[in-house]
């Protein structure tokens, strides 16, 4: 898992370079995106169960629909992104860096943090693929 969310701390940082120095939105955009789904794993799953413990105490009802809100707005927010970064087509507004690191985060959300069991089970198949290749290429 410290590797993901190394790699999305790269992208974060070099995304900031590069929106500093007025570079290419649209590359700045997705880089941000894959760190958005790195790094925000873990901050949807904690969001996920501060609901789940406010849903708790205040009855199930608030914690579904916040939740189910949260993924919604995160959904419509994807969709904008995708409009706005389209490989093709797309022109990236100021906005849309920003969209691409919270959207991961709402659909986290409303999904009670599963987006971040995938990214840990994901690393975890890496890293038991890595001992058997390094056997394998002789390292």
């Amino acid at each position: 898992m410290v590797g993901i969310s190394i790699l999305g701390l790269a992208m974060l940082l070099i995304g900031a370079w590069m929106l500093w120095r007025k570079k290419s939105k649209k590359v700045v955009t997705w880089m941000w995106l894959v760190a958005g789904f790195s790094l925000g794993g873990g901050i949807a799953d904690v969001i996920a169960n501060v609901f789940s413990a406010a849903g708790g105490a205040g009855g199930r009802l608030f914690s579904v629909g916040t939740g189910a809100f949260l993924s919604i707005i995160g959904v419509v927010m994807m969709l904008e992104l995708w409009h706005g970064a389209h490989p093709k087509k797309g022109q990236p507004k100021t906005h849309h860096p920003i969209l691409a690191l919270v959207a991961p985060i709402m659909v986290g959300v409303g999904t009670g943090g599963a987006l971040h069991s995938i990214v840990l089970g994901i690393s975890s198949a890496l890293s038991h693929l890595s001992g058997p290749l390094a056997a394998l290429i002789g390292g």
